[in-house]
């Protein structure tokens, strides 16, 4: 890594976290409430487990791993149960069993959020237009490209951790 500036590594995420940690993690109170407000309203299933989440019993879980990407934003975070976020702790779930179910909740998350204006729509608004170099309204009007920006997203930093030695999970039901 060294000699080349951080801004021209654009596929390593959160490099200078890596090579100076944040000491704590920042909460996920935005977030959570984000599927709180949802999980209110509608019936919602944990990709891992296929149980029906409910507000009291949410955990968030980071799809591609915090210690990997070393930040909170919605779009890497899915609801899960306590006790299946902590079996799946520091790895990488396994792309051919999870992806398309972690694309479909995001888009449900997204859409729901932006169809409401809700106040929890900036914080997702701006991690979409950054990190995915997404117009938010392409979320209504073109799915399909919010769905191909967030797999090739996912799919470059999965790749990317598994090559760092990240193991890859699957839920043994």
């Amino acid at each position: 890594m060294g000699g080349i500036p951080t801004k021209e590594k654009p596929n390593i995420p959160a490099i200078v976290f890596k090579t100076h940690p944040p000491i704590d993690r920042p909460p996920l109170d935005r977030q959570r409430q984000c599927w709180i407000d949802i999980l209110e309203k509608k019936k919602v299933k944990c990709i891992y487990s296929d149980k029906t989440l409910s507000p009291k019993a949410l955990s968030l879980d980071h799809f591609i791993p915090w210690s990997f990407v070393c930040h909170n934003k919605a779009w890497n975070l899915v609801p899960t149960l306590k006790s299946i976020n902590s079996s799946k702790g520091n790895q990488l779930p396994c792309l051919d069993t999870y992806l398309e179910k972690f694309i479909d909740t995001q888009l449900f998350l997204m859409q729901l959020h932006f169809a409401e204006d809700s106040r929890n729509w900036k914080l997702l608004r701006e991690d979409l237009a950054v990190d995915l170099k997404l117009d938010p309204g392409e979320i209504y009007t073109s799915p399909n490209q919010f769905r191909d920006k967030l797999a090739s997203t996912v799919i470059s930093q999965h790749t990317l951790a598994q090559q760092l030695g990240f193991q890859n999970w699957n839920l043994q039901h």
